[in-house]
């Protein structure tokens, strides 16, 4: 991209036409030449001028479906894809947080032990032993429990409930 503030002068009224003859330069080449301290030539129809960094910013534009940074000469690519297996991931963290509110809205003690029935999630049972682990649930059993439940609100709007009952101490 032009700093119009440097070329502006030097080029006068070719700086129209340096848009394209930037377009028409092999551009990983000329950011290699940039990065090194070097210079890239273009040929307007007023000359051939050379620009160098203060002249031109290096930009990095993102293909579909992924966020691009860069930072001097380090490019970073980020895969914004979500697969089935990341969607599963991110609803059963989802789940986590939803029954922990719940544990802390129906004064639970944050040590206390539960039972935790949950409908409405059965796609995500490979995770159960995670999302016990995160609740202090000594079991998660799939299937209603006891009363109405309390309603999961996932961003797939599936019809899911949870139901928390708290464990007595063991002597």
């Amino acid at each position: 991209m032009p700093n119009f503030r440097t070329v502006g002068p030097r080029l006068g009224e070719a700086v129209k036409e340096l848009k394209p003859a930037l377009a028409s330069l092999d551009s990983l080449a000329a950011a290699d030449a940039l990065e090194q301290g070097g210079t890239v030539s273009v040929t307007l129809s007023t000359g051939t001028f050379d620009l160098g960094v203060e002249d031109l910013e290096l930009r990095v534009k993102s293909q579909g479906g992924f966020a691009v940074s860069r930072d001097g000469g380090e490019v970073i690519a980020l895969d914004l894809a979500l697969d089935d297996a990341l969607l599963r991931r991110g609803y059963l963290r989802d789940v986590v947080r939803q029954v922990q509110d719940l544990r802390k809205n129906t004064g639970l003690d944050v040590a206390d032990r539960i039972v935790l029935h949950v409908t409405g999630i059965d796609d995500l049972a490979d995770g159960f032993d995670v999302l016990a682990s995160e609740v202090l649930a000594v079991q998660v059993i799939s299937g209603e429990g006891e009363g109405e439940g309390c309603v999961l609100e996932l961003d797939d709007g599936r019809d899911a409930k949870a139901w928390i009952t708290k464990v007595s101490p063991t002597s």
